[in-house]
């Protein structure tokens, strides 16, 4: 909801095609491309994961890529989606340049996104849905907004040193340094690299000159567990290893541990009563 607007400007200026014929083109037994022609991303990703879980369902795993299309907003609403028909996704995804690699100083890569999700039994889930950023962009124009400081280790200032200053932000840190910066160009090898579209510091912005198309990339791998140890049998197997993480004794300040994705979920139930 936080981007309705934007979206709209970037129909109205042309940047997101309402008329693209998106066209899938299955380019193996187990793979395939969806080419978006810079159509809404929403769309693109979702016949993507459509796509996949039809071919994962004969070849037990299905390794879809988009090419050039628009921002599709959070990734775990597509991985939680193959989820809900028993199945075991991953995707992940581009974005603007905001990040610096390691030991750099300049933007390079995106948040570059990643998401799972993974079935339990009665409607439970595994969900992470994560950048690959410390914090967001939008956590930055927020403190700048209200001219407060950030905590340090969220990002640095034009000479590459960190910064608490929001003002002073040129670029977002990978999270736990090289380990981050080693996801982020793992997440654009997938997204980018393999699919033919920008890369790195070349990914198009997503607030710049919105009366042209994105060119963006994002692959989804979905897997089939009844053909490994079984459908029923895979989400009992999940369903154990939530339950005893939930027994684990809890740190102070924490009233139990939680799965990751648990909360949004249980937030996402409640909206929807």
């Amino acid at each position: 909801a936080v981007r309705v607007e934007y979206y709209v400007e970037r129909i109205v200026k042309g940047g997101i095609n309402v008329n693209s014929e998106m066209k899938f083109e299955k380019t193996g037994n187990a793979t395939g491309i969806l080419h978006g022609e810079n159509g809404l991303g929403f769309t693109a990703a979702m016949e993507a994961m459509k796509e996949a879980i039809e071919i994962e369902k004969t070849e037990g795993v299905a390794a879809v890529g988009m090419a050039n299309i628009s921002h599709s907003g959070a990734l775990g609403y597509f991985t939680e989606y193959a989820a809900s028909q028993d199945m075991i996704a991953l995707s992940v995804c581009q974005s603007d340049p905001m990040a610096v690699p390691f030991g750099g100083s300049e933007p390079f890569f995106g948040t570059n996104p990643i998401a799972f999700a993974a079935p339990a039994l009665n409607g439970e889930m595994f969900s992470l849905d994560m950048a690959t950023t410390v914090q967001a962009w939008g956590k930055i124009l927020h403190a700048r907004s209200k001219h407060e400081d950030i905590p340090l280790g969220w990002a640095v200032d034009e000479s590459g040193k960190e910064t608490t200053k929001s003002k002073e932000v040129h670029a977002l840190l990978p999270i736990a340094g090289p380990k981050g910066y080693g996801l982020m160009m793992m997440v654009d090898v997938l997204s980018g690299v393999l699919l033919g579209v920008p890369t790195g510091k070349n990914v198009s912005s997503m607030y710049e000159d919105l009366t042209k198309g994105r060119e963006l990339g994002q692959f989804h791998l979905v897997i089939n567990p009844e053909m490994f140890v079984g459908v029923e049998q895979f989400k009992q197997n999940l369903s154990n290893v939530i339950s005893e993480l939930h027994a684990v004794k809890p740190s102070p300040g924490f009233p139990q541990v939680f799965v990751p994705g648990e909360l949004g979920l249980a937030k996402e139930a409640e909206y929807e009563r």
